[in-house]
């Protein structure tokens, strides 16, 4: 299809997207494998409509891929305890890195029932969780992952950078290796590249998202210096957890742009030998039990975790084209197309 604009969007088919993706990381110097793998996860959050897509291509600053690592080496396993691998990164982006755990943590659980993968020494971005977490269960597994940041969240009282903005997703599969439920939320009250589309589009921020370089409560996103945690006290206690897991138990140091880590839980749903169907029985019935309760005002029906975003994912790939900011699409195109 030719891109067609629409007010301020433009629909654009999705393979020219991907060969506009693959061009900008070529041009950037990414290897060919590199560039696959990144080309991927970048998709993923676009066909979602996460805050993890194209948006990165364009900008720099914190959690950009615009600026590979020169001293990079490949992603390798320094220690293997059996169910506990632990992954240095090499500084070498964290999409390629944490693909390279997710791998690794699919292998050790397929042979074992469980694996945990620590990561450190990974640079720069991992993109959405939630890519990496439907692959493990598509695998059959459960999936559990998080991943480390520079500090740009405030713990509950602070007004002052403490925690990145630390996601989590997991996925729990059903029947076929089909993901059943796939959750996946950043810890802070919205994702740090969410924030920079909004300023890239203008547009005023939510109430209680952003705090100003004084510590006082912003809706501007163009002075959003630190970002809150979601839900208060509790959102703080749980991004604290997470900040542990991928960062002092796996010796990385998120205030080192190329030492962030990132944390992988992949197990077999038969690990307490319930039996294979059973779980699946019980996982099935649990989800149409929630999905089939009664919506309260303002909703049509309850809805699990993704669901939605795989609806659009689903309805995006099967009329192969993509709605987008047209900013978005007009910068991609200049970046690619420049001295050329």
């Amino acid at each position: 299809m030719q891109s067609e604009q629409q007010g301020d969007r433009i629909q654009v088919a999705l393979e020219e997207l991907e060969e506009l993706i693959e061009k900008r990381l070529t041009k950037l110097q990414y290897s060919p494998s590199e560039v696959q793998v990144i080309k991927q996860v970048i998709m993923y959050s676009q066909l979602v409509d996460g805050t993890q897509g194209v948006v990165k291509l364009l900008m720099e600053g914190i959690g950009s891929i615009t600026q590979p690592n020169p001293s990079q080496y490949a992603p390798r396993v320094v220690h293997d305890g059996g169910i506990a691998l632990r992954v240095d990164g090499g500084s070498s982006l964290g999409m390629v890195v944490l693909d390279f755990a997710v791998h690794k943590a699919i292998e050790r659980a397929k042979e074992s029932g469980l694996a945990m993968v620590g990561v450190f020494h990974s640079c720069n971005s991992t993109g959405a969780l939630g890519y990496y977490v439907e692959k493990i269960a598509s695998h059959g597994l459960v999936g559990i992952v998080s991943s480390g940041s520079t500090p740009t969240v405030a713990a509950f009282g602070s007004a002052e950078r403490n925690f990145g903005t630390n996601p989590l997703a997991y996925a729990i599969p059903g029947p076929h290796e089909q993901p059943l439920v796939v959750y996946d939320a950043s810890t802070s009250a919205m994702s740090f590249w969410g924030v920079k589309q909004y300023a890239i589009d203008k547009k005023p921020l939510p109430e209680d998202v952003a705090l100003d370089k004084d510590g006082r409560p912003t809706t501007d996103a163009s002075l959003a210096c630190v970002l809150k945690t979601f839900g208060g006290a509790k959102g703080s206690g749980i991004s604290l957890l997470l900040e542990y897991l991928h960062g002092a138990l796996v010796g990385a140091t998120p205030q080192d742009t190329t030492n962030w880590g990132s944390f992988v839980l992949a197990f077999s749903p038969n690990i307490f030998q319930l039996g294979q169907e059973q779980v699946e029985n019980n996982t099935i019935q649990m989800m149409q039990r929630i999905g089939a309760s009664r919506p309260c005002e303002g909703f049509s029906r309850v809805c699990l975790p993704g669901e939605q975003s795989r609806t659009k994912r689903k309805a995006v790939e099967e009329q192969k084209w993509i709605s987008l900011p047209a900013s978005i699409i007009h910068s991609l195109r200049s970046l690619v197309t420049e001295n050329n």
